[in-house]
């Protein structure tokens, strides 16, 4: 984020915009303004988790769908010293060294192609690190403290199915690969729980689908967004068509006696139930480990 813009939450103001229009015209071919779901995988799942708490009275969206949603999509300003520091590393190395002068740098950066910014970003290798993959509390749109908004009901009203793939980080180090799908599952645990507490039903799915004929190298698994391909159909089945599947589906409750009901896709068997207890165990009892194997 630039630190002469004055609003930093462009790409959620974006997402609402996108939701007014959808609402507005979607009648218009033969939709229903009433019955919007609002969804998105990874830094899509991101936008849409904030959506909820950004706009809890007017979400203009009855329903919810956050795919892989990264552990952590906020800055904590209580440990980063310069929120802008990502922004300041590319502009001052595509030419735009005006950091005296954030007005300029951020001229200067509007005429370099989004082609060299992002293949800067790509290749870059030092330290510090940049990613430009949190957003900046601004405690107006994002919040510092999103349990707080929990705690007042400042969250959209509506069902919401929360999700997770087995491997959403994987490598072929299996410690490296449960300590990141810890982050990921307890992040789905915990939000979903706090909806619960609300009253929001979520329905919670794990991803743990692993066909090695589309892998680049066997050790990958169910990795962070493989279950495009099914949520698409855009894998193709040599035998023919993927066959429709129907399930029930029961709301997520992390105060049921197992832990509450999860679904589990691509593992063995096109789907099966598994538990809170089973899964998210790791979450709180640090000597359990979590379940990486799709």
């Amino acid at each position: 984020m630039a630190p002469a813009l004055k609003e930093n939450s462009l790409s959620l103001l974006d997402v609402r915009s996108t939701v007014e229009w959808v609402h507005e015209n979607i009648e218009a071919f033969g939709g229903d303004p009433e019955n919007i779901m609002l969804w998105g995988q990874s830094q899509g799942a991101a936008l849409t988790h904030l959506y909820t708490l950004a706009f809890p009275e007017d979400s203009r969206v009855s329903k919810f769908r956050i795919i892989s949603q990264p552990p952590s999509v906020t800055i904590d300003l209580d440990t980063v010293d310069d929120v802008y520091l990502d922004f300041d590393i590319a502009a001052k190395a595509l030419g735009c060294n005006y950091r005296d002068d954030a007005e300029a740098e951020l001229e200067c950066m509007r005429q370099v192609s989004w082609v060299q910014i992002e293949e800067y970003i790509n290749r870059y290798s030092g330290s510090p690190s940049i990613s430009f993959s949190k957003y900046i509390p601004d405690e107006k749109y994002i919040f510092s403290n999103e349990t707080k908004r929990y705690l007042y009901g400042k969250v959209a009203r509506g069902p919401a199915i929360r999700s997770d793939a087995a491997r959403e980080m994987s490598s072929d180090d299996v410690t490296r690969v449960m300590e990141a799908e810890g982050e990921w599952d307890c992040t789905a645990a915990s939000d979903s729980s706090m909806r619960r507490s609300l009253g929001h039903d979520t329905y919670r799915y794990l991803w743990a689908g692993n066909f090695s004929n589309i892998s680049p190298v066997p050790w990958l698994g169910a990795y962070h967004w493989s279950d495009l391909f099914m949520i698409f159909g855009t894998y193709q089945d040599a035998s023919g068509v993927i066959p429709q599947l129907t399930v029930g589906w029961t709301a997520f409750d992390p105060s049921s006696a197992d832990g509450g009901k999860i679904l589990e896709f691509g593992k063995g068997s096109p789907v099966k139930t598994i538990t809170g207890d089973w899964l998210d165990a790791g979450c709180y009892n640090t000597s359990t480990p979590f379940r990486i194997w799709g």
